[in-house]
């Protein structure tokens, strides 16, 4: 979830006109700072890399265990439904597929916003 919000919020901020490493430098300064904005964003995301290692069919499992355990206790949830709907669409994507790297999930972000977001000098 928090890999698909920072992409949200870094691809809003480029709208915007502040690149994607000037966000992380803000966030990474802050109590906003985590793992997925210290080293999964900057390694796998916007290189274009694509390839922490953990597979999308293992997420997307993972997600849909946790949905519906969420389901049984707070069925009127919305968030984690949204992001395994988003998760089950990029394991469905014939692109990526089952085998795809977990941060892949952002591209169907990125489909839906109509913007890539990758260092300049990056794929």
């Amino acid at each position: 979830m928090q890999l698909l919000a920072i992409k949200i919020g870094l691809l809003a901020l480029k709208m915007f006109g502040v690149e994607p490493e000037v966000s992380l430098d803000v966030i990474n300064s802050s109590s906003g700072r985590s793992m997925a904005t210290q080293e999964r964003i900057p390694q796998d995301v916007l290189s274009g890399n694509f390839n922490f290692g953990f597979k999308l069919s293992l997420m997307a499992k993972d997600c849909r265990i946790a949905g519906s355990i969420l389901d049984d206790t707070i069925p009127n949830a919305t968030l984690l439904p949204e992001v395994i709907r988003l998760i089950n669409s990029a394991e469905s994507d014939t692109l990526w597929g089952k085998n795809a790297d977990y941060t892949e999930v952002v591209r169907v972000i990125e489909e839906n916003a109509g913007h890539k977001l990758r260092y300049k000098n990056s794929q």
